[in-house]
């Protein structure tokens, strides 16, 4: 099955001389460019084109933020809405300081790829904690202790909203491992929530 674009070009076969490393490459290795061009293609390499794009990061990375020159609106890469400065996440790699995508559109893609990827993203989280196990424990801790007031606040918060769901999982753990936690009894589970969780 061959792979023709938008000007009819099979990009299997179709050969071109790229404009930067100057080296022949297969249609297929060229980014499309829909205006403008003949066999609408870029010039340059997908190679060549990515290579450029982390010199402009790097390049970029090493001016300060603060000393950066950033806009006061900017058009949305992904909804084409002109947007406050403030409604953009920063990116040191970006020349304007600033995300392409705003805030809400970075979101929804997020959200979006999570559901997608649901299962995938798990088993990653957990493989890593599995083979990070130690190192992550030990994160975890130091950001407990120098935001222990921020963690405890979380997890009152927390409890507040989800009591019930707290205690139906920690009955069912205790009954699943009463030998191990023989001091644990599920009958007065009230009294073995940490004051700390207590509403």
């Amino acid at each position: 099955m061959t792979s023709l674009n938008h000007k009819g070009i099979d990009l299997d076969a179709y050969k071109k001389v790229c404009q930067q490393c100057r080296t022949e490459k297969l249609g297929i290795d060229f980014y499309v460019k829909p205006k403008k061009s003949k066999d609408g293609l870029m010039p340059k390499c997908k190679e060549c084109v990515k290579a450029n794009g982390r010199v402009r990061m790097a390049t970029a990375a090493k001016i300060p933020l603060e000393l950066r020159e950033v806009p006061d609106k900017k058009i949305c890469l992904a909804c084409k809405v002109e947007k406050s400065s403030s409604e953009f996440h920063k990116h040191a790699q970006k020349k304007d300081g600033l995300c392409a995508i705003c805030k809400e559109c970075n979101k929804d893609k997020s959200n979006k790829w999570y559901v997608d990827n649901n299962e995938k993203d798990v088993q990653t989280r957990r493989e890593y904690y599995n083979n990070n196990k130690e190192s992550v424990l030990a994160q975890c801790k130091e950001y407990r202790n120098a935001n222990i007031d921020k963690v405890l606040a979380y997890q009152r918060e927390y409890y507040e909203i989800n009591s019930e769901k707290v205690k139906s999982k920690v009955r069912e753990y205790a009954k699943q491992n009463m030998s191990k936690h023989n001091k644990f009894n599920p009958e007065t589970f009230d009294s073995s929530i940490p004051n700390c969780l207590q509403p």
